[in-house]
């Protein structure tokens, strides 16, 4: 859903992030809890702007007691999905890693604050 550009301001700021565009195999990929299961398979945490059916998927999980490694929604109002939003939604996730643990969004949901 972002561009891979985000990714590559991410990483070039010293956070970890790959975009599903990077990952051929999840790339297309129509269903969210398969890109989910793939994240947790790398102990990631699933930036999405698909709040809709991403919480479903989360709220499931729990219930069969199947962990995840976090997912974190994004607003179109808080955080535009536009040319000109690249260089926030990069700022609020670098802000957002900094002085986290690699599992400290285990099985939490929850909204990117803009930076």
């Amino acid at each position: 859903m972002y561009a891979t550009d985000i990714a590559v301001g991410c990483r070039a700021r010293g956070v970890d992030v790959v975009s599903v565009h990077e990952r051929p195999e999840l790339e297309g990929e129509h269903d969210d809890a398969v890109v989910l299961r793939a994240a947790t398979r790398e102990q990631r945490v699933l930036l999405s702007n698909n709040a809709e059916h991403l919480v479903p998927i989360v709220d499931e999980f729990g219930l069969a007691g199947e962990d995840h490694f976090g997912v974190l929604l994004t607003s179109d109002r808080s955080l535009p999905r536009s040319r000109e939003g690249i260089g926030l939604l990069i700022r609020s996730i670098v802000a957002f890693a900094a002085g986290r643990a690699d599992d400290d969004m285990k099985n939490d949901c929850q909204y990117l604050p803009p930076a």
